[in-house]
């Protein structure tokens, strides 16, 4: 199962430390999810039930994604590396994510 970053810092060392670590010519790629903020407003307040769906969104994406793929939270983003992972694989992986 991949790691989630919850520093910042960390998970942007860890990324470019995987992509430096990529074979010449090998892809990556980077997936950005956005948890839609509206659909988190209800009457127990937007931010606790955004960050409560951030979570849920995250742990959803770990138990999908491969365990050497890198993922973080980046301004209420859902930021992944996908080493090894091409375009359509990366298109693939995001249609997965959304359904």
């Amino acid at each position: 199962m991949p790691h989630f970053y919850r520093s910042t810092d960390e998970f942007v060392a860890a990324a470019q430390s995987a992509v430096s670590a990529a074979a010449p010519r090998q892809p990556v790629a980077i997936l950005i999810a956005e948890v839609d903020p509206s659909a988190a407003n209800d009457l127990s307040g937007a931010l606790p039930a955004l960050e409560s769906r951030l979570g849920a969104a995250s742990e959803m994406v770990r138990h999908t994604l491969r365990g050497d793929d890198h993922i973080g939270l980046i301004d209420d983003r859902l930021v992944m590396i996908l080493p090894g992972a091409n375009a359509e694989d990366a298109r693939s992986v995001g249609e997965r994510l959304y359904a």
